[in-house]
C-alpha cells in the first residue's frame, strides 16, 4: 500500500502520504498511475469533444497540471545538456541547474505543439487512455535497464527499488490494460515503445555514463509523443467488451 500511495504522491498532484520506503516500492505502480491519468483524459476529451484544437490544449494542460511538468521539466533539463556539447561532468551540472536554457526551451515548444497537432488529429480517442500507462512502463523499463549516472539524485531511489519483480509487474499491468483497452493495437503500440526506451536509454547512457531521475521524466515525455504517433498505424483497435455486445 506504501508503494502505491507514494506512486500516486509522486507522479501527480494528489495529496497523499509517502516517503523513501514507500518510494522504493512504487515503480510496479507506475502504470496504475498512467491508467488512472488516462482515465482523466478520456473522460475530458468525451466532454471536449468537437473543440478539435481547443480540445488538445485542454487535454496536455490538464496532463501538465496532474503530473505538475515534472517529466516534461526533466525533457528539458536533458535536452540542454545533450545540445550543450560538454564533457559529461558539465552535462552533469547543466542538468542539475534548475534553470531552462535554449535548447530545453526549444524542446519544450516543440514537444507540446507535436502534442497538440498528433493528440488534434487522433481519430482512436481509446489511446489517449492507455498513452500515459506505456510512457510510465518506459519509465520502467529504462530504471530497471539501465544503471543510474550519479551517487545521489533524486531518481536513484527509484533504481534502488526496481527488480525483476517490480519490472514484471509493471509490465503484466501494462499489457493487461493494453490489450483490454486497444485489443491487438495495445500489444503493437506496447511491442514499438520497448526498443524506443532501449535506444534512448543507450544515447542518454553515451552522453553521462548512465541514467537520472531527469533521464525518466525525458523518457516519458518521448514514450508519450511516440505512442501517438504510433497511434496512427492503421490497426483495428478499440474496446475488448465491445465485441461481446456489438
Amino acid at each position: 500500500m506504501k508503494g502505491l500511495l507514494s506512486a500516486f504522491s509522486f507522479l501527480t498532484i494528489l495529496p497523499l502520504p509517502w516517503d523513501e520506503e514507500g518510494l522504493k516500492k512504487s515503480t510496479p505502480f507506475f502504470p496504475l498511475v498512467g491508467i488512472f491519468l488516462g482515465g482523466i483524459l478520456f473522460g475530458i476529451d468525451k466532454l471536449t469533444s468537437g473543440l478539435h484544437f481547443l480540445g488538445a490544449f485542454i487535454l496536455i494542460l490538464t496532463l501538465l497540471i496532474m503530473t505538475r511538468a515534472i517529466h516534461i521539466d526533466g525533457f528539458a533539463d536533458l535536452t540542454d545538456a545533450l545540445f550543450s556539447g560538454k564533457t559529461r561532468e558539465e552535462k552533469l551540472r547543466i542538468m542539475a541547474d534548475g534553470r531552462i536554457g535554449v535548447f530545453g526551451a526549444l524542446g519544450i515548444f516543440l514537444l507540446l505543439i507535436l502534442k497538440l497537432l498528433l493528440i488534434s488529429e487522433l481519430q482512436n480517442r481509446e489511446v489517449l487512455l492507455i498513452m500515459p500507462a506505456l510512457s510510465r512502463w518506459g519509465m520502467c523499463l529504462s530504471i530497471f535497464s539501465f544503471p543510474y549516472a550519479k551517487e545521489k539524485g533524486k531518481g536513484r531511489i527509484f533504481k534502488e527499488g526496481m527488480n525483476k519483480r517490480a519490472l514484471f509487474i509493471s509490465t503484466i499491468t501494462t499489457l493487461i490494460f493494453s490489450v483490454l483497452f486497444l485489443s491487438i493495437k495495445g500489444l503493437i503500440l506496447m511491442a514499438l515503445i520497448f526498443p524506443i526506451v532501449l535506444v534512448s536509454g543507450k544515447i542518454i547512457r553515451g552522453n553521462i555514463g548512465g541514467l537520472t531521475g531527469d533521464s525518466y521524466g525525458a523518457i516519458n515525455e518521448i514514450c508519450e509523443v511516440l505512442t501517438l504517433v504510433f497511434s496512427f498505424i492503421p490497426v483495428e483497435g478499440g474496446f475488448i467488451w465491445e465485441r461481446f455486445f456489438s
